[in-house]
């Protein structure tokens, strides 16, 4: 899918983008990476549960991603190898505490209002392994094979992460615990 690097120039495929980053081209690298990081925010976002420290992650992913951007492979799928460096920042963002902003300290414990947090909620409750299954195939809508291969498992153990995410996550929709 062309894209365009700046308002009324000539929209560029992505693998021709990619090339200019490869070469040092930071712009034509921000380009691409505009392209995918709604997607990317939506993953990140679903996996850490937290605004914040999403913003972190994904600056940190990004700016992996751009010193990592020699080792994509022609021909390959960038979404699926920037999602990779992504999921694996997630991770690491994880095993760090989270910031904690003042306006969030005072914030209230009430119910929860809207569907979306609802969803949120039930997400948190999930072991990581099983949220990061279902935001894959399920949220973002990856095939199985690439989930398989941005998460590293193999068929069966992703099979087993979503039987047991759907169904912990129905149940929690269901009674509204989240």
């Amino acid at each position: 899918m062309p894209i365009r690097m700046n308002p009324g120039s000539a929209p560029l495929p992505e693998s021709e983008l990619i090339g200019l980053a490869q070469a040092g081209d930071g712009d034509a690298f921000a380009t691409v990476l505009r392209h995918h990081d709604p997607r990317m925010r939506t993953v990140a976002y679903r996996i850490l549960v937290d605004r914040y420290r999403m913003a972190a992650v994904l600056h940190a992913a990004y700016v992996e991603a751009f010193a990592r951007i020699g080792s994509f492979r022609a021909g390959g799928d960038f979404g699926s190898w920037l999602y990779r460096i992504v999921y694996n920042t997630c991770i690491e963002g994880l095993a760090t505490p989270a910031p904690t902003p003042l306006h969030r300290t005072q914030g209230s414990m009430g119910k929860i209002s809207t569907a979306s947090e609802a969803v949120g909620g039930a997400l948190v409750a999930l072991r990581l392994d099983e949220r990061v299954a279902v935001v894959l195939v399920d949220g973002e809508g990856f095939e199985r094979e690439v989930a398989e291969q941005i998460l590293g498992m193999s068929p069966a153990t992703l099979d087993e992460h979503l039987r047991s995410a759907r169904a912990a996550l129905g149940q929690a929709l269901r009674s509204g615990d989240s």
